[in-house]
């Protein structure tokens, strides 16, 4: 018999990976569309699958004690911050309970996974990302189809037209502002313009003035050259240092350029990780919240530990996959014996290799091309004592995993954004590894993702 419809009251548990809530009653789970861990609520069912049912919250009917005010007027319609009405401690004992709960059913990590130590917290709550993305697209109103310009509504593809972010600094409130008037004045439509990108490093330069990138993705047609100059001017205005249009083409809705076909200012940003100062390209990957990622860095040498290898200029023989610019295997360099790096990014290759040679490390080298393929085929090489992996949210492939195996190295730090993946691949090496170190870290607070650093260490070594 169908239950749609049906309403009923019910206490929650917990929080899913999609910041929904979880319930249970009667021996039957209940997936609600929002709600916090302690709140009663009253929900009726949208849907059912043997048992298991789904269901859209009606109203709240006991708060929850760990419930907050949030402190952005899109919440609840945004679909970036599902937790902000979430006291942070609470947060952080969420990301926890999930790590903890993923490893142990998908690795079968139970016992680490009990012993796993409090999350490191965020530096910064407020105006943590050094970058965002932004998507436009086409609102109807009463005066017919209106150009926006901000995030994605929650569980939908159609973009919330938005003033500003508080994860990022007030300017770029008002940078969204300039492009949004710029555009409508402009007439351009949704075709023509698709995502917009800034980015903000902490790091202040000699010349005290901050730095400040926006790249304009364009889809099928690009504005007048002459608008695109006159974009520049009032983003200029607001202290941007460097703009770059770029294309792309592609009907996948990914916030990536194919390629730039115009640039003003320079093609690079410098940011600061602890003590390392690091050159990045303005298109490469880096950590969207600097303090956070300096206590990654840190943390993951920590566990590391390269320089207790006793190798002939004191320490391991580091190899890095999916290295970036370099920014993990540099910080790393100092108590190393060598550094070898992979990185798809050719750009982001000659970037850390560029890095290297200014700060003077000559044992570091850095290779462009699949990490997959250049691992498997370094391993008939001078084989690594630790191995640095940070890959992509869907993490390593069954040959990036076979060559690490032949490889061999001792050490493994294996950083992730994605607790299942990193569950899995750990599972992949648990024939030749022990898990010895596990630490969380909050890289995005507000929401459900977290960062887990993770280090194996060979059997029998």
């Amino acid at each position: 018999m169908s239950e749609i419809g049906r309403e009923v009251d019910l206490l929650v548990h917990d929080l899913n990976v999609d910041g929904g809530a979880v319930a249970r009653l009667d021996g039957r789970v209940y997936f609600l569309d929002r709600g916090l861990p302690g709140e009663t609520v009253r929900a009726v069912i949208s849907g059912q699958k043997k048992r298991v049912l789904f269901g859209r919250v009606l109203q709240t009917l006991r708060p929850s004690p760990e419930a907050v005010q949030p402190f952005c007027p899109y919440f609840g319609l945004c679909g970036g911050c599902a937790l902000q009405n979430l006291s942070y401690p609470a947060q952080l004992e969420f990301k926890q309970r999930r790590v903890t709960a993923v490893l142990a059913k998908i690795g079968g990590l139970r016992e680490i996974a009990d012993d796993l130590p409090g999350i490191l917290p965020s530096p910064l709550l407020r105006a943590c990302r050094n970058k965002m993305e932004y998507a436009f697209g086409i609102e109807q109103s009463d005066s017919g189809e209106e150009l926006v310009l901000g995030l994605r509504y929650r569980a939908s593809h159609q973009v919330l037209d938005i003033e500003a972010c508080p994860l990022q600094s007030p300017r770029s409130g008002l940078i969204l502002q300039a492009v949004r008037l710029w555009a409508r004045e402009g007439g351009f439509s949704g075709g023509c313009l698709r995502h917009l990108i800034l980015r903000e490093p902490e790091y202040l330069p000699e010349d005290n003035v901050p730095q400040c990138s926006v790249e304009l993705i364009c889809g099928d047609k690009l504005p007048p050259p002459q608008a695109v100059d006159e974009l520049w001017q009032r983003l200029a205005a607001l202290g941007v240092t460097s703009f770059l249009l770029g294309v792309r083409r592609s009907a996948y809705n990914l916030a990536r350029s194919e390629r730039i076909v115009k640039i003003f200012g320079p093609t690079t940003l410098w940011e600061k990780f602890g003590p390392l100062l690091l050159e990045l390209p303005v298109t490469g990957f880096a950590q969207t919240n600097t303090g956070a990622a300096s206590l990654l860095y840190q943390r993951a040498a920590e566990l590391a530990a390269p320089e207790y290898f006793g190798r002939e200029r004191g320490g391991a023989r580091l190899w890095d996959a999916y290295c970036g610019s370099g920014a993990m295997a540099l910080y790393l360099a100092p108590g190393s014996a060598s550094v070898i790096g992979f990185e798809q990014d050719p750009e982001s290759a000659e970037m850390a290799r560029a890095n290297a040679a200014r700060l003077g490390f000559d044992h570091c080298s850095f290779l462009a091309g699949d990490a997959a393929d250049l691992l498997a085929a370094g391993a008939g090489t001078d084989l690594p004592d630790l191995l640095l992996t940070d890959p992509p949210r869907g993490g390593m492939s069954p040959k990036a995993l076979a060559a690490i195996k032949k490889c061999a190295p001792r050490r493994i730090i294996y950083i992730s954004c994605d607790p299942a993946t990193l569950a899995r691949d750990l599972t992949g090496l648990t024939d030749l590894y022990e898990l010895s170190g596990l630490t969380l870290l909050d890289m995005f607070p507000h929401t459900t993702h977290v960062e887990t650093i993770a280090r194996l260490d060979l059997r029998n070594k």
